[in-house]
């Protein structure tokens, strides 16, 4: 039978650092390039949200909810951007009247 060790939970404790998120200012940059590659125009509404944010460096988009004609190309660019910018703070995306069509419907997904 194996015995008891001595000393356990006696040691030095390491403390974890919290990795700093960077996301939105990543989101932000992804966003601008791929509206400029798919010669869209950018949503003013993202655009609002994200110039707010720049002022209050606390309080990060957690709702996009938009209601501003999008059109599928418009709702693949927001949906591949918070994908590759790996975005944690979302909560709830709405949209209303955006003209996403499948294509749009299909980024979502």
């Amino acid at each position: 039978m194996g015995g008891k060790k001595k000393g356990g939970g006696k040691g030095k404790k390491t403390a974890v650092i919290p990795e700093e998120d960077n996301s939105t200012e990543i989101f932000k940059k992804i966003y601008g390039k791929k509206a400029n590659e798919m010669e869209i125009t950018k949503c003013p509404q993202i655009i609002e949200k994200l110039g707010l944010w720049e002022e209050d460096n606390n309080d990060v988009p957690t709702k996009f909810h938009i209601w501003s004609e999008l059109g599928w190309a418009g709702t693949r660019c927001l949906m591949d951007s918070l994908r590759e910018a790996n975005y944690q703070h979302c909560q709830s995306i709405r949209l209303w009247k955006t003209f996403c069509e499948d294509e749009g419907v299909r980024a979502v997904c």
